[in-house]
């Protein structure tokens, strides 16, 4: 099971993911005062925490949950190639989600003042777990060609 590459590249991309979840995404400076954007929730300079964007939270929890749950299924591997591609797919959809909820929240911002914005690297975190995902799906891929080639030689 986790001497597969393709279950190490899964467990990273799963590893990836969570760092997504827990480091901020974006800080945004607003009339000096600091209000800095997690998938989570939104936290202000004065302490006061918000809860953030709902769609981004549960999107980010699904996207991290998937590949944890494809890990363990290694004997079904056609299931495992479906929820690869179908991670692939959550994984863009989540990228672009994050691109637009920064820059809502730049606008949404630029209302009460001056907006001095700045992206972290949590970010552009989900096109690494892409990279991730689709070098697992290759691996698992790659595995059920042996094995179909091994049963036509029986």
């Amino acid at each position: 099971m986790i001497q597969r590459i393709q279950s190490l590249y899964l467990l990273c991309a799963v590893i990836v993911l969570v760092l997504a979840i827990m480091l901020p995404i974006g800080n945004f400076l607003v009339n000096d005062e600091e209000v800095t954007l997690t998938t989570l929730m939104v936290t202000q300079s004065g302490g006061v925490k918000e809860m953030g964007s709902w769609p981004l939270a549960i999107l980010s929890i699904a996207a991290t949950a998937l590949p944890f749950i494809t890990i363990f299924l290694y004997k079904r591997r056609m299931l495992q190639i479906r929820l690869c591609l179908s991670e692939f797919v959550l994984l863009i959809g989540l990228q672009g989600f994050i691109i637009w909820v920064l820059s809502l929240s730049k606008k949404t911002l630029a209302e009460h003042g001056d907006v001095v914005a700045s992206y972290s690297v949590p970010a552009i975190l989900p096109l690494v777990a892409i990279i991730l995902v689709w070098l697992a799906m290759r691996g698992i891929m790659k595995d059920e060609a042996l094995i179909r080639s091994m049963n036509r030689i029986r």
